[in-house]
């Protein structure tokens, strides 16, 4: 009995969170504005968006040249480490790099959850490097403070804003160039003034992606956060990307 009052309560809750209203916010940065909010302090999963975060203690603490192991005979440099997860959103590359930070995963999982006290995040906690996990949660309106401070690091901004990137591959003897394509190439290829860019997904966190874009010399962020598909997640981008009404 127990257990069938269980699982639906859990079902129960499931669909509540699954009918929570999706978020949307644009937030200028030079004036400090918000310019609109639909939801934006909601805590929710963040999904992928982890990721910037996870960038941001990975570039403060690794160099682009240093080599981690990710097997008993093979390394890869944290540069390639860092293009896998912001351009294809790649869980491996994320447990890489924080399973080998001094002290480990729980070290990097706390410089990650001390960054967000430093900006004063009172909703934000990590407790995976990758977002897959539902409890990494955020408000649309604190994603904006890690978005502006991921834009202050010359690397994300390079990789994450390029639809698709060729990186050269060791495959035993061989060596060959694979395209990496960008998680929100769709978006990127149609608009060249987005400065930071990476989308997230699970299915509690839905559809997500956050933007640091250049509108007419200011910097605006824009959050989207638990569309239902892929598609109305783009629809909305392209909304807010073309509204004359946001310049």
């Amino acid at each position: 009995m127990r257990r069938i009052i269980l699982f639906v309560f859990l079902s129960i809750v499931s669909t509540v969170w699954a009918k929570e209203l999706p978020t949307a916010l644009v937030y200028n940065v030079n004036s400090k504005e918000t310019v609109l909010s639909e939801n934006a302090d909601a805590v929710r999963p963040m999904a992928s968006i982890t990721k910037l975060m996870t960038a941001m203690i990975a570039l403060d603490h690794y160099d682009l040249s240093d080599k981690l192991p990710v097997s008993k005979t093979a390394s890869v440099t944290v540069e390639q480490l860092l293009i896998r997860l912001l351009v294809v959103s790649d869980n491996t590359a994320s447990e890489i790099l924080a399973r080998n930070y001094p002290n480990g995963r729980t070290a990097f999982l706390a410089a990650m959850n001390s960054r967000t006290q430093q900006l004063g995040l009172k909703n934000t906690e990590f407790h995976d490097p990758s977002g897959l996990s539902a409890d990494n949660i955020t408000t649309a309106r604190e994603l904006t403070k890690i978005v502006t401070a991921s834009g202050t690091y010359p690397f994300i901004q390079n990789i994450s804003s390029q639809p698709a990137i060729r990186q050269t591959q060791q495959d035993k003897k061989k060596t060959k160039i694979i395209t990496l394509p960008n998680t929100n190439n769709s978006i990127l290829v149609e608009f060249n003034n987005i400065l930071i860019s990476k989308t997230g997904f699970t299915n509690r966190a839905g559809r997500c992606l956050a933007m640091l874009v250049d509108r007419n010399g200011q910097q605006q962020v824009i959050i989207i956060l638990g569309e239902p598909t892929k598609q109305a997640r783009d629809k909305t981008a392209r909304n807010l990307l073309l509204s004359a009404a946001l310049n």
